[in-house]
């Protein structure tokens, strides 16, 4: 279940299953901490976030750097739905296309490049989902590991797009 609340800061917020996905006291400082901690301050031009329920994280990369192409991933079409804040652009299994068909719509040619470095550094926390994005980009181990530029040059074939985060049967929950 959604519960949409307010922070003691004043900043939306949300609760998945009673579950609060930010900061009760001040998710705006959360995600503005978190994104400099992440970044170190130097935010690339390009930003994937994934599982950012509320929008505060997109939120607080567009404060940094207000430029920067932003696409954000939330893995449930409920939560994206009612996501207070939002103004990436978003997917969400209720998107008619999927997450590889909506990154090639909103990505060019070197920024596949980049998710293909991005999809390598997740290999650590998210290895399931890496190696699901390593797959559809058609890149073997040793260009995964490369140095980025040397990964995916033009031309590059990927493979047909399959479902990255499968949607989630609600009547199979309840």
């Amino acid at each position: 279940m959604i519960e949409l609340f307010t922070a003691r800061s004043g900043a939306p917020s949300m609760k998945v299953d009673g579950v609060a996905m930010h900061s009760p006291y001040d998710p705006t400082r959360e995600a503005d901490r978190f994104v400099q901690e992440t970044f170190d301050g130097d935010l690339p031009s390009t930003v994937i976030v994934l599982g950012d329920c509320s929008g505060h994280v997109t939120a607080a990369v567009t404060r940094a750097r207000p430029e920067a192409l932003i696409i954000a991933a939330v893995y449930s079409e409920e939560i994206a739905r009612a996501a207070p804040l939002r103004g990436a652009a978003s997917w969400h299994p209720g998107v008619p296309l999927t997450f590889l068909e909506f990154l090639r719509v909103h990505l060019g040619e070197l920024q596949i490049e980049g998710l293909r470095v991005v999809a390598d550094s997740l290999e650590p926390f998210m290895p399931v989902t890496s190696k699901k994005i390593l797959g559809l980009l058609n890149v073997d181990e040793a260009r995964a590991h490369a140095p980025y530029g040397d990964g995916i040059k033009p031309g590059h074939r990927v493979n047909p797009t399959t479902p990255l985060f499968p949607r989630i049967d609600k009547k199979a929950r309840n």
